[in-house]
């Protein structure tokens, strides 16, 4: 009977912790600077893939500076 109890115990923590950290695994896969190791982790345990991203329509953000001279 006792180990029924433990085994029980077990169970209801290890899907407690998983409820309480979903969110935050899921706000993270959604950070543009999250290595790609740690999308690929959080994405396997998530059952998820990391959205794609759009290219930025930004003209400002393709812009090259350009060396000018100085004298």
């Amino acid at each position: 009977m006792a180990i029924k109890r433990v085994t029980k115990r077990r169970h209801f923590l290890k899907k407690l912790a998983i409820d309480l950290i979903t969110p935050q695994m899921e706000e993270r896969l959604t950070w543009r600077s999250l290595p790609m190791n740690l999308q690929v982790l959080l994405g396997g345990i998530l059952q998820k893939k990391r959205p794609l991203q759009e290219p930025s329509s930004d003209p400002t953000a393709k812009k090259k500076m350009c060396n000018v001279p100085k004298g």
